[in-house]
């Protein structure tokens, strides 16, 4: 039989029936009692919105888990539910037997008993829907029924005043209103079942007709008021709860044969597999399965489970939903999650209760919900445009922006080129300001701090250049500074007309103590050194530097502090406020999912006088915000998908994200250097959460003249090493050389899996098995 039709049949039969008693429920099945309970919660589990399958059965895994004491507790859950109306049925038949006793008898209440135990007939599904419909309006039924009585008892204190004489029961005259209490008793019993004018003698109109009009507008009004009005309100609201529950059995009923029961997936999604929505509900997400599981799990004690059983036992006493593959579909060999829709039609409402900006967060709701439950590992490759086959382990170099985020750019660019002249006369200094702020609202800085620069080097080159370096002034940075970084201070100190020394801190890793550090820096620091340009987290080895005390340290001997974060935001809180450097440059592509070419420069607001971006334009001598604002025309939808990727980050969880990546990395790092047998350039307690460096059990390539490499030629050795890993293997990371040894960087994201690192240490352990790079070069196809 379908799948949907037994569900239907339980429905129907098994659940709506009652059960008459207590020994015929005991001798269901268990299983067949899990199915019973578990089928009448299933309509929550669709679209994410499900708990679990206990959140209205009321079952706890742990408490089930005592079947094999006693095998039919579950079914006890069923006859809780209906254990008033078992007792109130036992009840009325022991009265009723009792009653047969002669002494005992009242004459009728063992025939009313029997006729009560009659209204049984009210369970069956037809008429339990009329009663249902009663019931789910019981609030508005009572409302209008205590309306009416008001509406009655002001006619009665009217006709009370008024026509207490016209009143006439029973062909008597003047009776029925008499006293007030009568008259309440008459309006009710013959005014709601009848009319109240046919109580009420006719009032000829030659003899008062002052009192006929009165009688007239009495009548007609309790007649238009109470008889069509407000009784006729009543059975509006019984119809429309009718209507209601029609629709929503028929949405169920829609739901139920054009969704997958397990992941929720339309139908329609799986029209273009080529094995279809049966195949699917039958052999890839078969509900059944799952029920034969997590009875499974109900009946096996917990001491012997696998390590698989213990997790889905925890997953379901906690109550989450992470066991189901929710918008989530399974096909022949891989797992493809089902990604909403992505793009907008414009900008839709925030995904939390944080404030938003609704003109340039463009995360759809539904997307919000999916990251909230999306598994991490390759199941979230499905949110970017990733390669397929390659794996991705160097997210610290570029990172990846979202689809999401790719939409929201478009969005933006379709909106520009709609109409250029508004979008940047009027449109665009707004939507950048309103980024800006989310922003800075996320680092904990002033938005008035905050301006938007392409990349890090623009940025750090804005500051320095800005800088009035004289005459025997020194630059302070570590021999860890980024590359890119170095070559600027190089040139803002050796091409310039002004002798400025760049002093070099030659820092060895790992470094014995923070406090060691932070004396090495000291001592390097002298009256002449104007500004020192430091690593939040270093690029090469990801070593996180104790900023909270080396800016303050710099601060009081007046030299200024530059911070390349270019790694910091999204690994580690950043809070900026507390923090005050002089100047700090972050992007967002690397770990917050935004796209390329959108980072940051804060200035603190005592030296944005004097910060003057690369490039002038418009905004000359207009203010520091507006300088970098207006820098010609350009393609700006890179800052604007800023809340977008913020949105995204969020939904998914910083702490759940860290968790990921933290133990991920941790494991990788203790995993690779023991098969290798080499060891992690850092301890965990210097190493930036998602990043690690591990020394490849790979030796240097040596010259004819056994001549050690160069730095030149050591970087070449790497880049062949990464081509190696990108061409052959699928395999992207970076290799570089650190204090005079091969390491490989190695990144931690929501994508990456520990299968990720296992092919990557059986990818290193196949080169080093060549005799030689030469030999590993002649097999390469380029």
């Amino acid at each position: 039989s379908e799948a949907s039709g037994i569900q239907r049949e339980l429905r129907n039969e098994a659940i709506t029936t009652p059960l008459f008693t207590m020994q015929a429920f005991l001798s269901l099945p268990s299983d067949l009692v899990i199915l019973l309970i578990s089928d009448n919660t299933h309509r929550t589990l669709h679209r994410g919105r499900c708990k679990s399958f206990t959140a209205k059965a009321n079952i706890a895994p742990d408490a089930s888990r005592t079947i094999s004491i006693e095998k039919r507790v579950s079914s006890l859950a069923l006859v809780v539910y209906n254990t008033k109306y078992n007792l109130l049925y036992c009840l009325l038949g022991f009265i009723g037997c009792v009653l047969l006793v002669p002494s005992l008898s009242i004459r009728g209440l063992r025939i009313v008993c029997y006729a009560m135990m009659l209204l049984d007939v009210c369970f069956h599904p037809t008429l339990s829907n009329a009663l249902l419909a009663i019931e789910q309006n019981r609030d508005s039924l009572m409302q209008t029924f205590y309306l009416i009585c008001v509406v009655v008892y002001i006619y009665t204190a009217i006709g009370y005043m008024l026509f207490h004489e016209h009143y006439g029961v029973l062909d008597e005259a003047n009776t029925g209103c008499r006293t007030l209490m009568e008259c309440v008793i008459t309006h009710f019993n013959q005014g709601l079942r009848e009319d109240i004018a046919s109580v009420m003698h006719i009032i000829s109109w030659q003899t008062n007709p002052t009192i006929s009009v009165l009688r007239l507008l009495f009548d007609v009004s309790y007649w238009l008021v109470i008889c069509v009005l407000l009784l006729n309100i009543i059975g509006g609201i019984i119809i429309d709860a009718f209507s209601q529950l029609r629709d929503h059995r028929s949405s169920i009923e829609k739901d139920m044969e054009s969704n997958c029961f397990i992941c929720g997936i339309d139908s329609l999604e799986f029209q273009r597999h080529s094995q279809g929505f049966d195949h699917h509900v039958r052999h890839e997400h078969n509900m059944w399965q799952y029920m034969f599981y997590r009875q499974h799990l109900y009946e096996k004690s917990a001491q012997d489970y696998t390590g698989q059983e213990s997790y889905v036992a925890s997953v379901l006493t906690s109550g989450e939903t992470a066991y189901y593959p929710i918008l989530m579909e399974m096909q022949q060999h891989t797992a493809s999650p089902y990604v909403p829709p992505m793009v907008p039609a414009g900008p839709v409402s925030p995904v939390n209760n944080r404030k938003r900006n609704e003109d340039t967060s463009t995360l759809p709701s539904d997307c919000g919900c999916f990251l909230k439950q999306m598994t991490f590992g390759n199941a979230a490759r499905c949110c970017f445009n990733m390669e397929p086959n390659t794996i991705f382990l160097n997210a610290a170099s570029f990172g990846f922006a979202p689809k999401p985020v790719l939409a929201a750019q478009a969005y933006f660019v379709n909106r520009m080129e709609m109409n250029p002249d508004r979008f940047y006369r009027r449109e665009l200094p707004v939507l950048l300001r309103k980024s800006a702020e989310r922003l800075a609202d996320f680092v904990n800085a002033d938005s008035e701090d905050v301006v938007f620069v392409p990349n890090i080097s623009h940025g750090v080159n804005s500051v320095l250049r800005s800088l009035d370096l004289q005459d025997g002034d020194e630059v302070l940075c570590m021999s860890t500074t980024y590359p890119g970084v170095f070559n600027t201070l190089r040139h803002i100190c050796y091409m310039t007309q002004e002798v400025v020394e760049l002093k070099v801190v030659d820092v060895r890793l790992p470094i014995p103590s923070y406090e060691s550090l932070i004396d090495q820096i000291a001592a390097a620091v002298t009256p002449n050194t104007r500004v020192a340009v430091l690593d939040h987290i270093t690029s090469s080895g990801g070593l996180v530097l104790p900023l909270e005390k080396l800016i303050p340290l710099l601060r009081s001997r007046g030299v200024y502090t530059l911070i390349d974060g270019a790694n910091a935001p999204g690994q580690i809180p950043l809070n900026l406020r507390e923090l005050r450097p002089d100047f700090y440059v972050g992007t967002t592509n690397k770990w917050l999912f935004g796209s390329k070419s959108s980072s940051f420069l804060y200035v603190d607001r005592e030296h944005q006088t004097i910060v003057r971006p690369v490039v002038t334009s418009l905004g000359y001598n207009q203010g520091f915000l507006e300088e970098f604002a207006v820098q010609g025309t350009k393609d700006e939808s890179n800052y604007l998908t800023i809340a977008t990727s913020l949105d995204f980050y969020e939904s998914l969880g910083f702490a759940r994200v860290f968790a990921h990546n933290k133990g991920l990395i941790d494991w990788a790092s203790s995993y690779l250097a023991t098969l290798w047998h080499t060891e992690p350039l850092l301890p965990p307690w210097q190493r930036s959460p998602f990043v690690s460096a591990i020394r490849l059990p790979i030796a240097w390539p040596t010259k004819p003249n056994n001549e050690p490499l160069t730095a030149d030629e050591m970087l070449q050795v790497c880049e062949f090493v990464i081509d190696i890993l990108m061409d052959q293997c699928q395999l992207v990371t970076k290799v570089l050389p650190i204090q005079g040894k091969m390491y490989i960087r190695i990144s931690a994201q929501i994508y990456t899996e520990r299968t990720d690192f296992e092919r990557l240490g059986s990818a290193i352990q196949g080169m080093t098995s060549c005799s030689s790079f030469i030999q590993k070069f002649s097999e390469m196809h380029v």
